[in-house]
């Protein structure tokens, strides 16, 4: 089993922060501290964390921006900088502006390789 952590404290294959973890778990009715070393538990809380983000942001690369950073400072640029099309190209912070643009750049290759839409 792979024990991927971050400095700040982020768990598994999808770095979920413990907290975060179990917020989604108690919403899915999973157990009290997941077991974030566990692949599939992981992907399934990563996947509702996603999928929370992009609609309480409105928007993919917000979202995914969010997830890399944290929703709080995200939400803090939109009282700023209004145009999330644009927030993406200004943001003060250069790993999460990498992140967002690999994360999307994969997913339109994947898209393209496997034929999905």
């Amino acid at each position: 089993m792979l024990f991927a952590r971050s400095p700040r404290g982020a768990r598994g294959l999808l770095q979920l922060l413990p907290g975060t973890a179990r917020r989604h778990a108690r919403a899915l009715g999973l157990a009290r501290g997941p077991d974030l070393e566990e692949p599939a538990v992981n992907l399934r809380l990563g996947a509702s964390e996603s999928a929370s983000l992009k609609r309480d942001l409105g928007n993919r690369e917000l979202a995914l921006a969010a997830y890399n950073g944290g929703e709080t400072r995200v939400k803090s640029w939109r009282t700023v900088w209004t145009a999330p099309e644009l927030l993406v190209e200004i943001m003060p912070v250069l790993e999460m502006v990498t992140y967002v643009r690999r994360v999307t750049f994969l997913s339109l290759a994947y898209r393209d390789v496997y034929g999905m839409r």
